[in-house]
C-alpha cells in the first residue's frame, strides 16, 4: 500500500540565529534575523511577538512588536506542515529605550557662608541628576562654558570659580545633554528645587 509522505516526515525544523540582537536599541523597527530548514508556522514565547505568522525555508527577517520601552526576551519555534515542532531558538534579552533623558534633580549653590550668595573667589556648584546614563554635551554658566565632572553614571557636577569681578546678578545656566544612545534631552535652564545663587560683588 502507498504510504503517505507525511507519515515519513519526522524531521524537526532547525532554526539558527543569523544576527545577534543589540543589547539596547532606540530603533522604532526592531528586526530579528534567523534561518529555518523547513517552512512552517511561527510560535512565539515570552514577550517576543511579531505579526509574521509563517517562516520560510532559508533566511527570515521578522519585525518584532516593541511598542513599549522595556526589556524583551523569549524564543521562537516553527511547527512544520506535518506538525513537527523545532527546538526553541532563544532570543537574547534586549532593551528598547526610546525615551528622552530627563534631569530629575538640578541644584545650584555657593560655597560661601550663605549658599544663595557668591562673592569674589567663591565657588558656584551646579549639581545634576538624570533618570539614566547621560553625556552632558555642554554646560554654560554666566555665559561661560563650564567643564562637567561625572560623579557616577547619573550624577554630574559643574563648578564655576568666581575669580574675577563681574556684575552683580542671579546666576543663569544652560545645560545640553543626551543619553547613551544619543537621544537628546530638552535643554535645561532652571533648577528643580528652589535653589539659586546671586553674585554679590558689593564689598562689605
Amino acid at each position: 500500500s502507498d504510504v503517505c509522505s507525511s507519515d515519513l516526515d519526522r524531521e524537526l525544523p532547525v532554526l539558527d540565529e543569523l544576527k545577534k540582537m543589540p543589547k539596547v536599541t532606540k530603533s522604532n523597527n526592531v528586526y530579528y534575523n534567523f534561518s529555518c530548514s523547513k517552512s512552517g508556522k511561527l510560535i512565539y514565547n515570552g514577550n517576543i511577538y511579531s505579526e509574521s505568522k509563517i517562516a520560510k525555508i532559508g533566511i527570515n527577517k521578522i519585525l518584532l512588536k516593541t511598542d513599549i520601552d522595556g526589556i524583551y526576551s523569549g524564543s521562537i519555534k516553527v511547527k512544520d506542515f506535518n506538525r513537527n515542532i523545532s527546538l526553541p531558538l532563544q532570543i537574547s534579552p534586549f532593551k528598547v529605550d526610546r525615551a528622552k533623558p530627563i534631569l530629575v534633580n538640578v541644584h545650584i549653590e555657593s560655597n560661601g557662608k550663605n549658599p544663595n550668595y557668591a562673592k569674589l573667589n567663591d565657588i558656584i556648584k551646579l549639581k545634576l541628576t538624570s533618570d539614566k546614563e547621560i553625556n552632558v554635551t555642554s554646560l554654560i554658566m554666566i555665559d561661560q562654558l563650564i567643564e562637567v565632572t561625572e560623579i557616577d553614571k547619573i550624577n554630574y557636577e559643574g563648578i564655576y570659580k568666581l575669580d574675577k569681578e563681574i556684575t552683580s546678578q542671579k546666576v543663569n545656566f544652560k545645560i545640553n545633554f543626551e543619553d547613551y544612545l544619543k537621544t537628546k534631552g530638552d535643554e535645561v535652564f532652571s533648577v528643580t528645587d528652589n535653589s539659586f545663587v546671586i553674585i554679590d560683588m558689593v564689598k562689605p
